[in-house]
This record gives structure tokens, sequence and C-alpha cells, in this order.
């Protein structure tokens, strides 16, 4: 049970369970990463942990045990928790002696104030920190282990759900993808026996257009027959707001694992010339166009604006959302995107050309397609959103936990 205090943070009482504003150096101690250039990186199965998270695998280690690691240049603020054998790399800091405390207490303890205070920075543009400087951050400590270990116990409850959600989502995703490429790329759909059909002897047949042998009864269609690419709107950043009702989505929101909500710009009101289909819904298709094109997730969330070069993939017909989310998320697609893009300095997608390719293509077996996966995405969805509400309360909790704001009573 949560147990508030109002009556202030720091200072407020005696015994072991005050919170006491403490310099980090008397918390913890922080070491710099090691360098390990990548022509000197080994095959092996020891992570690498830079200033952005796991950076790639080595088959020598320099930490073991439970590690605490920090960004020293590069991204300012992330913490990174790791049980077992590691290699901080020199652009990371990491816990080398943690002094009695409780180890994963640190990294909720970092993660707390460490995020703070790189909050409102460029964290692409932050040189470095010092650990020096950092270990003579104040900060509200609590030097009582019990209490170390239930403020633990209480935001790992919330971690464990949200990891569990991940879990399952990947299940689901590579679940999908198995059938998406049994049914249209191996193309042993069911046949009218329910049985695979290429290899139950269903009738291929050359087709000129696409090059290859395809189902009897498959046509060569256009993308643009299934679906328009429809660009984002041109927001002026001059009207971004820190904070508001509208979050606006950029290219950067768009990642290869699917769509981030991190966004640190916002918008009250909706520009009156801003096309409707730009609020977007949930289950909406967004692909970047821009820098890493055809990086493809569904929506989750509502209240968030589209972004110019992102992308909204609108089927045209609705009960195929699901396949035409499966088809761009493909290897084929994604890979013939990345050859049709053009660029100098990064790589351009137009939605024009990306729509002018041609696949093999059935309308009822790609209904049927839909229909069946429709509820593992639905259930991905549902995961997605439960676990934004999941973050929430846990970013929400951190700091009243950490600042002894509020208590776990049993």
């Amino acid at each position: 049970m949560l147990k508030w205090h109002i009556d202030g943070i720091l200072d407020r009482g005696g015994g072991d369970e005050m919170y006491v504003k403490t310099k980090l150096e008397d918390i913890l101690e922080l070491h710099r990463g090691y360098d390990l250039p990548e022509c000197e990186r080994a095959e092996g199965n020891i992570p690498i942990i830079s200033s952005s998270g796991y950076s790639g695998v080595h088959n020598d280690f320099k930490c073991d045990g439970e590690n605490v690691i920090t960004g020293r240049y590069g991204t300012i603020g992330e913490v990174f928790y790791h049980k077992g054998k590691c290699w901080p790399l020199n652009t990371a800091l990491y816990v080398s002696d943690f002094k009695g405390n409780n180890a994963k207490y640190i990294y909720y303890l970092l993660k707390c104030f460490l995020k703070k205070s790189a909050d409102g920075k460029d964290k692409s543009t932050v040189p470095g920190v010092d650990r020096n400087v950092l270990h003579q951050m104040k900060v509200p400590f609590c030097k009582n282990i019990p209490t170390q270990k239930q403020i633990i116990k209480a935001l790992e409850t919330v971690d464990r759900k949200i990891e569990l959600n991940k879990q399952i989502n990947d299940n689901l995703a590579a679940m999908i993808k198995t059938i998406y490429e049994y049914w249209f790329v191996q193309f042993e759909f069911p046949d009218e026996n329910g049985m695979p059909y290429k290899s139950s002897g269903g009738k291929m047949v050359w087709n000129e257009q696409l090059k290859k042998e395809i189902p009897i009864g498959w046509k060569s269609t256009k993308l643009s027959d299934l679906f328009q690419l429809k660009s984002g709107y041109s927001f002026s950043s001059q009207s971004f707001e820190g904070d508001g009702k509208y979050k606006i989505l950029t290219i950067s929101n768009v990642q290869d694992y699917g769509i981030s909500l991190n966004s640190t710009n916002y918008l009250s009101n909706i520009p009156e010339n801003m096309p409707s289909y730009c609020l977007l819904k949930e289950k909406d298709i967004l692909m970047s166009l821009t820098g890493n094109v055809a990086r493809v997730g569904i929506m989750f969330a509502h209240n968030c604006l589209l972004n110019q070069r992102v992308a909204l993939a609108e089927p045209l017909n609705k009960t195929l959302n699901t396949y035409i989310y499966c088809l761009l998320k493909s290897d084929g697609i994604r890979k013939r995107y990345e050859a049709i893009a053009n660029g100098s300095s990064q790589q351009n997608l137009s939605p024009i050309e990306a729509t002018n390719i041609s696949i093999a293509y059935e309308p009822e077996i790609s209904t049927a397609f839909s229909k069946l996966c429709s509820e593992y995405l639905d259930a991905i969805v549902l995961n997605l959103k439960e676990n934004e509400e999941l973050n929430s309360l846990r970013d929400w909790l951190l700091p009243m936990l950490m600042n002894g704001q509020a208590t776990i009573e049993d």
C-alpha cells in the first residue's frame, strides 16, 4: 500500500528511513567504460553496453554481477541494468561500487534523477558528462536497505508486466510474420482441402511482369490498387509547445520495433488546414519516408498528429488492414523500398514510387489472412496501449518513491 507524505520531501524525520539529500559520491562510485573499436570485437555472447544501451557482442567482459550503466557521451540520461557479464563501452559510465546499497535501487535512483537533469536538453548534441560532476550531484536518498527493497518491489512489479507484454507481442509478431511468409512468399496458403497449396501440387504459372511463378488465379497487382500512402502535415516548428493536447509524431517516432510515443513537441490546437487523416487513429499504419526508409509501425494511441516525411498507409479496403500491415512489414517489401529510395545525404522514398511497385495478389486469400490474423494484431495493439499506461504509471510513481513523497506499507 502507498502512503503519501504532504509535509515535504527531504529531511522529514528521524530514524533510518528518512530521506536525506546526499551527494552521489557517498552513495555510489562511477567509472568510465572501456574502449572497444569495432575492428577489435570478436564473435561471442557478452553484451556490449553503450550510452544508448545494448550495442553488440564480444567474447570478453569487463564487469560481472549486477551492473548499472549510464551514458557519458551521446545519449545522456538513460540508465540500464544488466545482470551478468558485460562490456561497458567508453561512451558510458558504470557503477563500480554500490557502497552497500541495493543495485536495483541505485538503478532506479539514477533513472529518476539523471533523466530529470537531462530533460530539456537536446540529447543528440550533449557533448558529455564528467563523472566527477555527477559525483557532486545531490539527490534524495533512503539509506534503509529494507525500504530500498520495498521501493524496488513496487517498481519491478510494473516493469515485469511491461516486459511480459513485450514478450507476448514479440511472439505474436513472429507468428503473424511466419503465417504471412508461408502464405504469400512460399505460397503455402490453405487450398480447397485445407492443405498447403504449393507443396500439395497446386498449379503455378509464370508471370512475365513479376518474373516468377505464382499460383494460378493470382495476378500482378500494383500496391496503389491496395492502399494509399498519404504524407504527413508540414507543421511550423515555431508553433510547437512543450506540452499540449496533441503529440506530434515525426520521423524519429517510427522505429524498427514500431511506434515510439516519446516526443517533446505538442500542440494545443489543430491547424485549420491540416488534413483530417493526420489526426491519427488506433490501428493506423505508419511508414518512414526519410532516412531509415520503410520502417513500419501501428498506432495504439489517440491525440497524435502525423508530421511530414512520415506516411499513413490507408487501405482502400478496410478489411485488409492486417494484410497491408504485414505486407509493408515484410522483408521483401522493405528491400524493394530501400532499393528505390534516393538521396545522396539521406534516403528519401516517394509515396508515388512506393505504391507503383507490383506484387502477386489474390483478394480472397488476402482477406482470409486478414480475418485469421486480425485478432493477433488486435492483441498486439492492446498490449501496446497497456504498456503506454504502465510506463506513465511507473514514470509518475518513480519520483514519488525516490523523493520520499510516497512510501510502501505492507
